[in-house]
């Protein structure tokens, strides 16, 4: 008899796999990123077509042979349903996954990522605020991470008393007049002080975070930091978004 392993993990990628069979990549809060096949789920009388649809966070009972995990069977934590609602939510939730996957390798267990990739999608599940929710995830996930931007003080200097504030991808965080470089942007005080409450806030206090700022411009600007200081190259699933929500 094979024995069962019981992951929660989140559907982020399926693949058909011959007539009625699925190879799906999950995210497992235990055991980082899997491939689990899971047999006969095309079947239109499959009870399991709900569990494998992708963004659905559920906890699964799987066999494991020696080159895949079989889906046994499983309950559905959150299928984030409202999610395929919006074309625009359903590339910020791939963007989510993607990011992630690009960062950590095979079967990394992080379950501080896996806590906060759950949540983001939850929030992005019910929310009309998706940009300020994918600005939250990239800001927290890249921390998380080891790549925390510095948002304090001038990163070169380290004087907190900025009457201009740059920010700059190639330091890695904030400079002063002084110590602006060639790719420093500046950041008027509304945009400081959003992309310092994407960092420390929490998504129950996302109300209190200014949304009058130019938020496309803090996106491009966090991606732009992550490509240069992580080193990968722009997912198909930013260059979509883009497109949709209007970044050059």
């Amino acid at each position: 008899m094979l024995d069962i392993d019981n992951f929660r993990g989140i559907v982020f990628r399926a693949v058909d796999f011959g007539e009625t069979s699925k190879i799906l990549t999950i995210f497992t809060r235990n055991e980082g990123i899997i491939s689990v096949m899971a047999r006969g789920v095309k079947n239109p009388k499959s009870k399991k077509q709900n569990l494998v649809s992708v963004f659905t966070e559920a906890d699964f009972e799987l066999t494991k042979s020696k080159d895949f995990y079989y889906i046994k069977d499983g309950e559905i934590v959150n299928d984030n349903l409202h999610l395929r609602d919006s074309i625009i939510k359903i590339y910020i939730a791939q963007l989510f996954f993607d990011i992630m996957e690009r960062m950590m390798l095979k079967n990394e267990k992080n379950e501080i990522v896996y806590d906060l990739l759950a949540k983001s999608i939850s929030y992005l599940s019910l929310t009309n605020r998706y940009i300020t929710v994918l600005n939250m995830y990239l800001i927290k996930v890249i921390s998380i991470l080891g790549y925390k931007p510095e948002l304090f003080n001038c990163t070169i200097c380290g004087n907190k008393k900025l009457n201009k504030i740059y920010f700059s991808q190639s330091v890695g965080g904030i400079l002063c007049e002084n110590h602006k470089n060639h790719d420093a942007i500046i950041l008027d005080y509304y945009e400081y002080e959003y992309l310092y409450s994407i960092l420390v806030q929490v998504y129950e206090k996302i109300d209190i975070i200014n949304n009058r700022v130019d938020e496309k411009k803090i996106l491009k600007i966090l991606m732009n930091f992550i490509r240069y200081n992580v080193d990968i190259s722009m997912p198909n699933s930013y260059k979509t978004l883009s497109r949709l929500i209007g970044i050059n």
